[in-house]
C-alpha cells in the first residue's frame, strides 16, 4: 500500500488498468502506443514515453504526476486537484496553459524555444532545455525552481520569495543574480557539469541540494541540517558517507560499479545508474525511492518500512 513505482520497457504496447489505493507511479516506455484506465485514488505519476502520440484520461484525485516524451505533439486534458507535474519533451513546440492550483512542475526539453504561460499558485517548477536561449519571466509566489540547460550560457535574475532552486547545465559560462528571500532555509540547487573535479564545503543549514555531474571525480564535505539531495554523475567512480538527518536524495551515474552506505533516517531517494551492475543494502525507514537503469541485471536487497519506489530500466531483466 505504499508507494509504487512500476517501469516497464516495451516495443509496441503497453496497458494498465491499476486500482491501486497507495501512491502509484506508473512508467512505460513504448515505441507506438501506450493508453492508460487508472483509478488510483493516492499519488498518480504516469510516464509514457512514445515516438508518435500519447493521450491521457485521467480522473485520479490525488497527486498527479504527467510525463509524456513525444516526437511531434503533445497536448494535456487535466483534471486533477492534488499537485500536478507535466514533463512534456518536444523536438518542436511546446505550449502550457495551465490552470491547476496545486503545486504543478512544467518540464519542457525543445530544440529551439520553449514559451510558457502559468497561473498556478503553488509551487511551481518550470524547467527548459533549450539549445541556443532561455529567458525566464516568472511571477510565481511558491516554491519556484528554475532549472535550464544551455550550452553556452545561462542568466538568471530571480525575485521570488519562496524557496528557489537554481539548477544550470552550461558548458562554458553560468553566473547567478539571486535575490530571494524565502525562508531562513533557502533551497539551492547549484548544477554544474564539469570534466575534471567538483567538490563541495557547505554549510548551509536549510534545504540544500548539492548537484553536480563530474566525469572524473566528486567528494562532497555536507554539513547541512535540513535537506540534502547530492546528486553525482561520475564515469568512473561514487562513493558517499553521509550523514545528514533530513531527507536524502543520492543520485550516482556510474559505469562501473556504485554501493551505498547510508543512514539517513528520513526520506531517502537512491537513484544510480550503471551500465552493468547495482546492488543496494538500504535501511531507510522513510519513503525510499530506488531507480537503477542497468544493461544487464539488477537486484534489489531492500529493507525500507516505509513507502517504496522501485524503477529499473534493463535490457535483459529485472527482478524485484
Amino acid at each position: 500500500r505504499g508507494e509504487a513505482a512500476f517501469l516497464c520497457e516495451t516495443k509496441q504496447d503497453s496497458r494498465f488498468d491499476l486500482g491501486s489505493r497507495g501512491e502509484a507511479a506508473f512508467l512505460c516506455e513504448t515505441k507506438q502506443d501506450s493508453r492508460f484506465d487508472l483509478g488510483s485514488r493516492g499519488e498518480a505519476a504516469f510516464l509514457c514515453e512514445t515516438k508518435q502520440d500519447s493521450r491521457f484520461d485521467l480522473g485520479s484525485r490525488g497527486e498527479a504526476a504527467f510525463l509524456c516524451e513525444t516526437k511531434q505533439d503533445s497536448r494535456f486534458d487535466l483534471g486533477s486537484r492534488g499537485e500536478a507535474a507535466f514533463l512534456c519533451e518536444t523536438k518542436q513546440d511546446s505550449r502550457f496553459d495551465l490552470g491547476s492550483r496545486g503545486e504543478a512542475a512544467f518540464l519542457c526539453e525543445t530544440k529551439q524555444d520553449s514559451r510558457f504561460d502559468l497561473g498556478s499558485r503553488g509551487e511551481a517548477a518550470f524547467l527548459c532545455e533549450t539549445k541556443q536561449d532561455s529567458r525566464f519571466d516568472l511571477g510565481s509566489r511558491g516554491e519556484a525552481a528554475f532549472l535550464c540547460e544551455t550550452k553556452q550560457d545561462s542568466r538568471f535574475d530571480l525575485g521570488s520569495r519562496g524557496e528557489a532552486a537554481f539548477l544550470c547545465e552550461t558548458k562554458q559560462d553560468s553566473r547567478f543574480d539571486l535575490g530571494s528571500r524565502g525562508e531562513a532555509a533557502f533551497l539551492s540547487a547549484f548544477l554544474c557539469e564539469t570534466k575534471q573535479d567538483s567538490r563541495f564545503d557547505l554549510g548551509s543549514r536549510g534545504e540544500a541540494a548539492f548537484l553536480c555531474e563530474t566525469k572524473q571525480d566528486s567528494r562532497f564535505d555536507l554539513g547541512s541540517r535540513g535537506e540534502a539531495a547530492f546528486l553525482c554523475e561520475t564515469k568512473q567512480d561514487s562513493r558517499f558517507d553521509l550523514g545528514s538527518r533530513g531527507e536524502a536524495a543520492f543520485l550516482c551515474e556510474t559505469k562501473q560499479d556504485s554501493r551505498f552506505d547510508l543512514g539517513s533516517r528520513g526520506e531517502a531517494a537512491f537513484l544510480c545508474e550503471t551500465k552493468q551492475d547495482s546492488r543496494f543494502d538500504l535501511g531507510s525507514r522513510g519513503e525510499a525511492a530506488f531507480l537503477c537503469e542497468t544493461k544487464q541485471d539488477s537486484r534489489f536487497d531492500l529493507g525500507s518500512r516505509g513507502e517504496a519506489a522501485f524503477l529499473c530500466e534493463t535490457k535483459q531483466d529485472s527482478r524485484f
